[in-house]
């Protein structure tokens, strides 16, 4: 064991740092003296390495945080390591954002969402294999979907309507289950978002597969400001076999380079599945990529799309997204702090309700607002449903076999269940 002191001074950190990283609990210490001084073992200090590695990479706390109390915090290590070994500038950033259980626990329930996604077209010009944008015959065959870009006028309508919450929407997500480029309009959209005062942050997740020089510089110049990439293989057979299209590589990932180099204040994220990939191919990536990029990372196949069941991929339900070990939770944390709009206008209880049996909204009289539904009753029965542990019961809905739950990474809320259902 070794005091506060000798801890800091082993690491060249001040004693005030690591009593703040213990308030905030980042570090807690490993034990206590009688008299109640801090002591911390090898196991701190391991922690405290990997907190000023973080940190040297320009983490903030709070996402360091939340990846240290994530299940995939050894593959988060390994990853990070590789990349500053490789001398590759991209930090490993996922592209789902994490939020501290604990801090979730304290703010539900909430006044205003945290993140609003709306659709800007629920088509793809991608058939991948894993997705049921992709499967046509499917989505002809489901009501609600195939609708396309959204109109420009309802989504001027939704963002000012925004005003009607007490607190500013911390971020837009253009993206649900389509390409959010299809929509002609979508530089126009992220700017009318920007200019929002009940909006802090605009961001998407794209193929990528239209980012043209001139369409980036629209993007970036209407104030995006995070753009997730989705790559679906190293060379253009792989764009064949995988999304069936015809993709010419290079002038991809010179696309991809052309953006980030015109970046400003857009942060680039890009990741690949890499379930498929050979450990060369995974080499390739980061060494393709990593350079024009702000974050990177490798994902896995999970099964995203409850109740689909016609993916072309094999599911491994052992691993996470991340590629650290699974393990289910019972309540969604999702629906606490997330609203989801389609293309059409129609608001769904999940953003992976890919068929649209989640619909919800029909229930109100008049004109149907974010507010109006975030403040429902019907939302709020869904949110205590979960917190009720009655989410396998719900026969009705995809949430009983949900793999986002067990692989997604969702924060774990269940043990503040009691907790929250005091404050509701």
């Amino acid at each position: 064991m070794m005091t506060v002191k000798e801890l800091a001074n082993l690491t060249e950190t001040s004693v005030r740092t690591l009593q703040y990283y213990d308030k905030i609990g980042l570090l807690p210490p490993a034990a206590y003296t009688d008299a109640g001084y801090r002591l911390y073992n090898e196991r701190s200090l391991e922690h405290l390495h990997q907190i000023l590695l973080y940190r040297e990479l320009e983490f903030p706390l709070s996402k360091i945080k939340a990846i240290m109390a994530s299940e995939d915090f050894d593959r988060y290590q390994v990853e990070v390591n590789t990349l500053c070994q490789s001398g590759i500038q991209a930090k490993y950033t996922p592209r789902i954002d994490l939020h501290d259980p604990v801090e979730l626990k304290e703010a539900i329930p909430l006044r205003t969402p945290y993140v609003i996604y709306i659709d800007p077209c629920d088509t793809c010009n991608f058939r991948c294999k894993f997705c049921p944008s992709g499967n046509l015959d499917l989505m002809k065959k489901t009501p609600g979907r195939g609708h396309g870009p959204m109109d420009m006028t309802l989504y001027k309508e939704i963002i000012d309507s925004l005003s009607e919450f007490e607190d500013p929407i911390r971020v837009i997500r253009l993206y649900k289950e389509g390409e959010p480029l299809l929509n002609p309009h979508f530089a126009e959209m992220v700017r009318y978002a920007k200019a929002s005062p009940k909006v802090l942050r605009v961001d998407t997740t794209t193929n990528g597969a239209l980012l043209t020089p001139e369409r980036s510089l629209e993007i970036i110049n209407a104030g995006l400001d995070r753009i997730n990439i989705s790559v679906e293989g190293m060379n253009a057979q792989q764009y064949k076999e995988f999304s069936g299209i015809n993709l010419d590589y290079e002038k991809y990932v010179e696309n991809i380079s052309f953006f980030y180099a015109h970046r400003n204040q857009c942060e680039v994220n890009i990741k690949i599945c890499g379930d498929n990939l050979t450990q060369e191919q995974e080499e390739q990536f980061y060494n393709t990529f990593g350079n024009i990029a702000d974050g990177i990372s490798v994902e896995h196949t999970i099964e995203y799309w409850p109740k689909y069941q016609e993916m072309g991929v094999d599911v491994d339900e052992s691993v996470t997204l991340l590629g650290g070990k699974s393990r289910e939770v019972m309540v969604c944390p999702y629906v606490f702090y997330e609203m989801c709009i389609n293309s059409n206008g129609t608001y769904s209880l999940c953003r992976f309700d890919w068929n649209h049996a989640m619909i919800m909204g029909k229930e109100f009289a008049g004109k149907v607002t974010p507010r109006r539904v975030w403040d429902s009753i019907t939302l709020w029965t869904f949110q205590s449903e979960f917190l009720n542990k009655e989410r396998k019961l719900m026969t009705m809905l995809s949430c009983p076999k949900c793999g986002i739950l067990k692989q997604g990474v969702p924060e774990d809320i269940d043990k503040y269940v009691d907790e929250i259902l005091d404050k509701m």
